[in-house]
C-alpha cells in the first residue's frame, strides 16, 4: 500500500492547525508568535501544493 496520496492532506491539515494557532496568538497579543505561525502556515500550504503536483506527475491520466 502506497502512502503517497496522503501527504497533500497531511500538509493541508498541518497548515490549518498552524493557522488556527497563529490566529489565537494574534488575538492574545503575541504578535511575534502569530507572525511565525502565519509564515509556518504558508510553508505548510506550499508543501501541500508541491505534494499534489508530485502526485499528479506520478499518476498518468487514464482515458
Amino acid at each position: 500500500m502506497r502512502l503517497d496520496g496522503i501527504w497533500p492532506h497531511v500538509w493541508t491539515v498541518a497548515g490549518a492547525i498552524v493557522f488556527v494557532l497563529g490566529v489565537f496568538a494574534f488575538t492574545t497579543g503575541r504578535l511575534g508568535v502569530g507572525l511565525i505561525c502565519m509564515i509556518g502556515c504558508v510553508v505548510c500550504l506550499s508543501g501541500s501544493l508541491a505534494a499534489q503536483r508530485r502526485l499528479k506527475k506520478r499518476r498518468p491520466r487514464s482515458r
